[in-house]
């Protein structure tokens, strides 16, 4: 914490810690890197794991590194993204805690904006939007299908007064400013070993009923190429049942459960019923039977059921879907 003189008054300015893990990454961690060194909020650190790279990227972090002494250079043993995130929330020395993967980049304006919202109304989180940028061939399903609900309204609430806000936040670690504290209280910390951590980690979040404060603008750049791990061929699709089977475990024991149920039910939908089946159905067309009757033993195992308000707040053709193959629950 940097105490800062303005007008005969101490003013305390906390840092803002920016974690990228960086996998073979020499192609776009420059511009990723370019993007957080030129914000209009300077007090930051930029913690960078290097995650086993084996192509130039060590390198290049190097080379920013030696630029400039904010910027903070870890190598370890290849683990995956989950390790590593975890890995520099240990090493980072900031009050808050943002993340930002090494082939995104983000807005002149990103850190300033959270920053003013979060401290502001001394909130837990605050939020942003992002804007997806597709660099690889993709069909319209995909480019279109809007898989969180955007929120257009400024404002700072608690999870338990805005419950849908479970549906409109972006399950994903970036665009989104932590208190660190908050993490440390509640121990929340990146699910290791499977894909979809990132949905772990943010509802991690949200269940335990975080003041956030939502900033409208869309600052993050989110750019989706071939290869990535939600596109790629070794997606693992049961990793998707044991990280919501986590989550249920713990809402269903939480305090805020009752009030969020409804929510959490659609969630649970949204990502097995919807999210799994298409995957799975997009890289292996003959597997879509298995997947949709795999999906349907586990939301009624928890009893879920389409009468859910949201299962037809969607569109017409996830309405269908629904009608179609679950329409039984």
């Amino acid at each position: 914490m940097i105490p800062v003189k303005i007008d005969k008054k101490i003013v305390s300015v906390k840092m803002i810690s920016v974690i990228i893990p960086v996998y073979n990454s020499e192609n776009t961690i420059s511009a990723c890197l370019d993007s957080v060194m030129n914000q209009t909020f300077s007090d930051f650190e930029i913690v960078c794991i290097n995650d086993g790279s084996v192509d130039n990227s060590l390198k290049i972090l190097n080379c920013y590194q030696n630029k400039d002494q904010r910027i903070k250079v870890y190598s370890i043993e290849n683990h995956g993204q989950a390790y590593a995130r975890n890995y520099g929330i240990e090493k980072s020395q900031g009050d808050f805690i943002c993340f930002i993967d090494a082939d995104d980049s983000v807005e002149r304006g990103y850190l300033e904006k959270l920053n003013t919202a979060l401290t502001q109304n001394n909130s837990d989180i605050s939020i942003c939007g992002m804007r997806r940028i597709f660099k690889k061939k993709t069909n319209w399903l995909e480019r279109n299908f809007m898989y969180y609900l955007p929120v257009s309204e400024e404002q700072t609430v608690r999870i338990s007064d805005r419950p849908e806000l479970l549906l409109s936040i972006i399950n994903a670690p970036y665009c989104k400013l932590i208190r660190k504290s908050f993490l440390d209280k509640h121990q929340i910390k990146f699910l290791e070993g499977r894909i979809y951590e990132d949905l772990y980690f943010t509802q991690s979040l949200l269940l335990n009923n975080p003041k956030v404060s939502i900033v409208s603008s869309s600052l993050y750049r989110y750019f989706v190429y071939e290869g990535s791990t939600m596109t790629s061929k070794k997606s693992r699709h049961e990793d998707m049942y044991v990280v919501m089977r986590a989550l249920l475990n713990e809402y269903i024991s939480s305090d805020i459960y009752e009030t969020v149920k409804d929510e959490v039910e659609y969630l649970t939908f949204h990502h097995v019923a919807i999210g799994t089946v298409y995957r799975s159905f997009s890289k292996h067309m003959f597997s879509f039977a298995g997947e949709v009757k795999k999906s349907r033993s586990f939301l009624k195992e928890y009893g879920f059921t389409t009468k859910n308000k949201y299962c037809y707040r969607t569109s017409w053709l996830v309405q269908l879907y629904f009608r179609v193959f679950f329409s039984f629950l």
